[in-house]
């Protein structure tokens, strides 16, 4: 007890004469800068057929009309459905006319079979999941993802 009042006097004296004032308790102390803020992640392609349709019935120049049904393929494409992309494959003669070609049949092919592939491995990580668990979560937890 009589160290703690030593020690309070001292305190007290050294604040009155100055002398404490280089001590780092009173430094100043900058606050953290802000985080930048983080961006949201974009939203998903959106896919609608009548777009692709659009394009390929309104734009006259088979160039110029294959160039833009393979821009929006690249750009929508990935977020299609395989039932959108059936659509797209069965009307993709009628649609594009003689702007379709051998490449942009190929684009759509390897579209359904890169949808094709992720819906199987959705199927095979829900197949992981134990009753009662979501299928994401037995994904996270699955040996294949390690």
């Amino acid at each position: 007890m009589l160290f703690s009042f030593v020690t309070l006097v001292l305190t007290l004296a050294l604040a009155g004469s100055g002398l404490a004032a280089d001590a780092p308790s009173r430094k100043k102390v900058q606050a953290p800068a802000a985080a930048a803020p983080v961006a949201p992640p974009p939203p998903p392609p959106s896919c609608q057929p009548a777009e692709f349709r659009e394009i390929c019935l309104t734009v006259h120049d088979p160039l110029e009309r294959k160039r833009r049904a393979k821009d929006w393929l690249a750009g929508h494409g990935a977020g299609c459905s395989i039932e959108k992309l059936l659509t797209l494959k069965a009307n993709r003669q009628i649609w594009l006319g003689t702007a379709d070609t051998p490449d942009l049949a190929a684009t759509i092919d390897t579209l359904i079979d890169a949808r094709e592939s992720a819906n199987a491995r959705e199927s095979a990580n829900a197949s992981l999941a134990p009753p009662g668990v979501p299928p994401a979560a037995a994904a996270e937890r699955s040996p294949a993802r390690r």
